[in-house]
């Protein structure tokens, strides 16, 4: 699966990869350096998903300030596929983190990006075998 490599103003770049959870479009940040795959809350709004969630959950996704708060809530998925480009992959564990990633998405959107949706994650990469060649931007099953 190619991925879009987008530049940092200090050096490096960091990759982003169209994917379809529970179709649903995300773009997704992939980070090596993360030990989970966590969408933002404001996917979760936008898509209208709190009634996933419990009732607290969604007060904190919905009520004032909620952007503000740092605490990580699990989303539990319908479907365990998920669609990343051409990988179609099949999750073990079907529950994604949620959590703020409003200040990810900004700064990707100052690089000219559109902002992100969620960080995919070590726990899916490792489970589904998944390779970074960073030589021709692509994600690898």
């Amino acid at each position: 699966m190619k991925l879009k490599q987008v530049t940092l103003e200090n050096g490096g770049f960091h990759y982003v990869a169209k994917c379809i959870i529970d179709d649903i479009p995300a773009l997704m940040l992939i980070d090596t350096g993360a030990s989970e795959t966590v969408m933002c809350t404001d996917w979760i709004a936008a898509n209208k998903l709190q009634s996933r969630l419990t009732p607290i959950e969604r007060n904190l996704i919905t009520g004032s300030k909620a952007q503000d708060k740092k605490q990580v809530m699990n989303l539990n998925l319908i479907s365990n596929r998920m669609k990343c480009g051409d990988l179609t992959l099949t999750i073990k564990y079907p529950t994604i983190s949620v959590m703020p990633l409003r200040h990810i998405s900004e700064y990707h959107k100052q690089l000219g990006g559109r902002g992100i949706d969620g960080i995919l994650g070590m726990n899916i990469m490792v489970e589904q075998e998944l390779k970074l060649d960073l030589g021709k931007a692509m994600l690898i099953k």
